[in-house]
């Protein structure tokens, strides 16, 4: 696919101090939010908390960022 998986400190960065959100991620990175949502869980940046959150969020839009 020709993307480049970021860095588990970018990750960090942009999902815990910017409090962005996997939709806004995979937008910036040219995936799907399941696929950073993955990469969260896979570099254990995702706790219970945030995952559940994920999870609701990611089913509300569809995993399209359509409201």
């Amino acid at each position: 696919k020709g993307v480049v998986k970021p860095s588990k400190a970018q990750l960090e960065n942009w999902y815990v101090d910017n409090h962005e959100s996997s939709l806004e991620i995979g937008e910036r990175v040219g995936v799907t939010s399941s696929t950073v949502i993955q990469w969260l869980r896979k570099y254990e940046i995702l706790n219970v908390e945030n995952r559940q959150l994920e999870s609701l969020l990611e089913s509300y839009v569809g995993g399209n960022g359509k409201w």
